[in-house]
């Protein structure tokens, strides 16, 4: 896949100001676990943990999923081959759906939890879902019977990019 010949490219971070407030909780709890023991040294609780435990503690579930959520993006890129996505850092390379593969194709408006279950990449009664924000995306039937959903903060340039070489 050649993204200078892209007809379309789109890339979606989770920047939702209530995911980032669910996923500081953790850090923020780490960090006034740490103060406290280490800087003020009052331990925490009755069998506190040794420092090194707590600092390794902190980073796996404190940074862990702040770096995770930093990190996910996913990158939508038609060309006049087909449509192709990565939803990083789970995907290191581009998936597919070349134009011979797509019977079908529509904007259509979901519900993350109620359709999927959530955001990012996801199964649900409507097929699979490659979703980061919001209830607006393209719809795919494919050739081998199953539907995809792909997320899109601008479905109608989405749709003219797939339908003008599709």
């Amino acid at each position: 896949m050649n993204q200078q010949d892209s007809l379309y490219t789109e890339s979606q971070r989770f920047d939702q100001w209530w995911i980032w407030g669910i996923v500081l909780i953790a850090p923020l709890v780490f960090c006034w676990l740490i103060y406290r023991q280490i800087i003020l040294g009052l331990e925490v609780g009755d069998n506190p943990l040794p420092d090194l435990v707590l600092f390794a503690i902190a980073l796996v579930l404190g940074v862990g999923p702040v770096a995770l959520i930093y990190a996910c993006r996913l990158d939508t890129v038609v060309t006049g081959d087909g449509l192709f996505i990565r939803f990083r850092p789970f995907h290191r390379r581009w998936v597919e759906f070349l134009h011979p593969d797509v019977l079908e194709v529509e904007a259509a408006t979901y519900s993350g939890l109620r359709d999927y279950g959530g955001w990012g990449i996801r199964y649900g009664a409507r097929g699979k879902a490659y979703t980061v924000r919001g209830d607006q995306g393209v719809m795919l039937r494919l050739s081998d019977g199953k539907n995809c959903m792909i997320g899109s903060q601008n479905v109608e340039s989405f749709m003219c990019a797939m339908l003008r070489d599709g």
